[in-house]
């Protein structure tokens, strides 16, 4: 149980979400987007084999280094995470945060702006929060030294965390189309600040389109791909039929991924760019 010195960091913004709460906590981007494809599209969905919305100069990481160019964890993090999107989502987090002072009647002044660093911090804490799993969030500042871990506490202190968990943006609100707009978009957020994206997805959602549907017999490494409104759908054949989505990569670069076969010897497979950065990722 935690200690009376471990209930006073408590404040009355205290967040209850546990751990796998955490987990499933999805944002509001990400909400909006099933959303949009569940419901009557914007558009038609006129699905073809023209890539040429995709670019076509997109370098991979190869996984190989030099001796005097060794890649750093930091590195592999701006991979994904580049320096443009921390300053973005500081500067938004403090907008947010100030807006949500005025809607409560607080002095907006009170607000502590958030810097970059502290963002930094954040995203650091989450990612340990995904492998290093406890039962409730509070728990990695418990003075229970069976829970207590030195890796997000020493960083960050709970209310401070708290307080980004609860605030944290991307896009101006104050700027969004209403509802009642012909303009609105429920994917706003996402095409103001160009955010890409690539995944998996079922054949049965919604605007799938019905050519890849067909059953047609595909021999390890072929794939077929359309294309729709900067957003291609890829199905390519592993062991068994492999569907994906996206939107960043060119679906007609290929590259290799590395498979068994019966007798246990390994030899690369041809596969579309996004199947590597699938796996890759994963």
């Amino acid at each position: 149980m935690d200690s009376d010195s471990d209930e006073a960091l408590s404040d009355e913004n205290e967040s209850t979400i546990s751990s796998e709460e955490l987990d499933n906590t999805s944002s509001e981007d990400n909400e909006s987007l099933i959303e949009e494809l569940d419901q009557t599209s914007m558009y038609d969905w006129e699905w073809e084999d023209d890539n040429s919305s995709f670019a076509t100069d997109f370098n991979y990481f190869d996984r190989h280094a030099s001796e005097n160019d060794l890649i750093q964890p930091i590195d592999s993090f701006f991979k994904f995470i580049s320096p443009d999107v921390i300053e973005l989502i500081t500067d938004q987090t403090n907008i947010y945060g100030k807006q949500r002072y005025v809607e409560k009647g607080e002095d907006v002044t009170n607000w502590k702006e958030v810097d970059e660093n502290q963002i930094h911090a954040f995203l650091g804490t989450l990612l340990i929060m995904g492998f290093h799993k406890l039962p409730r969030m509070r728990d990695y500042w418990s003075q229970d030294r069976n829970l207590f871990t030195p890796a997000v506490a020493n960083i960050m202190t709970r209310n401070d965390f708290q307080r980004l968990f609860s605030n944290m943006h991307l896009a101006d609100n104050s700027k969004m189309p209403s509802k009642n707009s012909a303009n609105y978009n429920k994917l706003y957020k996402l095409r103001r600040n160009k955010i890409s994206a690539t995944g998996t997805i079922r054949s049965d959602r919604k605007y799938f389109p019905t050519e890849l549907k067909k059953g047609e017999k595909l021999e390890r490494g072929d794939y077929r791909y359309l294309t729709s409104n900067g957003v291609s759908v890829i199905k390519w054949m592993d062991k068994k039929e492999v569907l994906i989505a996206s939107n960043y990569f060119d679906p007609a670069v290929e590259g290799e991924v590395s498979r068994r076969d019966k007798d246990g010897s390994r030899k690369q497979i041809s596969c579309p760019l996004a199947i590597v950065h699938q796996r890759e990722t994963g």
